[in-house]
């Protein structure tokens, strides 16, 4: 007669086991995508397609030095009261100018000129990690002001949230409001081409 051999009860996993084996799980998988989402945002995004279209093309004009003209503006202005203006703005003079005056809180700025739109890259630091930034934007003219309206803002490869949005919507249109001479300049035009922005108005007494 063949020996039975008793088989030991499996041991069933309390409700609380399997609750603490299910929060595992979840946390794990929350460190995984929180990883995953760094390494986007550090993640060297591709460059905009102004860039690309800038650096391919010469800037169709021969207006002198962005100084120059803004000195002539100034001495029309002194003598006239009034003075026709139309600033031929070259990307890479107002690089030239960032790069002597840089923002604070961004490195490594670059502004690109493209068909129609503006865009510019930088990097910050957030929690001490170097996060690659791109933003997009289209210019316009609104009751004789230069605005910027932001098309994109890219953290690394990822999307940046409505905050970030705003806050980038602010700081840009600050630097443009300085660029005009505090809106000193009454824009009745503004045009973008591969290499050149270019701005048209008046200041003084009309």
């Amino acid at each position: 007669m063949a020996r039975q051999v008793r088989r030991k009860p499996q041991r069933k996993l309390s409700t609380a086991a399997w609750f603490g084996i299910g929060c595992g799980s979840a946390f794990a998988l929350g460190i995984i995508i929180v990883l995953i989402v760094l390494g986007m945002a550090k993640a060297t995004p591709p460059p905009p397609p102004e860039a690309a279209v800038s650096s391919s093309a010469s800037p169709a004009t021969s207006a002198p030095p962005l100084e120059q003209q803004i000195s002539s503006v100034e001495q029309a202005l002194r003598s006239q009261g009034t003075a026709q203006v139309s600033l031929s703005i070259r990307q890479e003079e107002l690089n030239a100018l960032i790069a002597q005056n840089p923002p604070p809180e961004v490195r490594d700025l670059h502004v690109y000129f493209g068909s129609g739109t503006i865009a510019a890259t930088g990097e910050t630091t957030w929690r001490g990690q170097n996060i690659p930034l791109t933003v997009r934007a289209t210019p316009a003219v609104s009751a004789g002001e230069l605005q910027v309206q932001v098309l994109e803002v890219r953290v690394g490869r990822l999307g940046a949230p409505a905050a970030v949005h705003e806050q980038v919507q602010r700081e840009l249109q600050r630097g443009v409001r300085e660029l005009m001479g505090g809106n000193r300049i009454r824009v009745q035009s503004v045009s973008v081409s591969p290499g050149v922005m270019t701005v048209q108005g008046w200041v003084g007494r009309r």
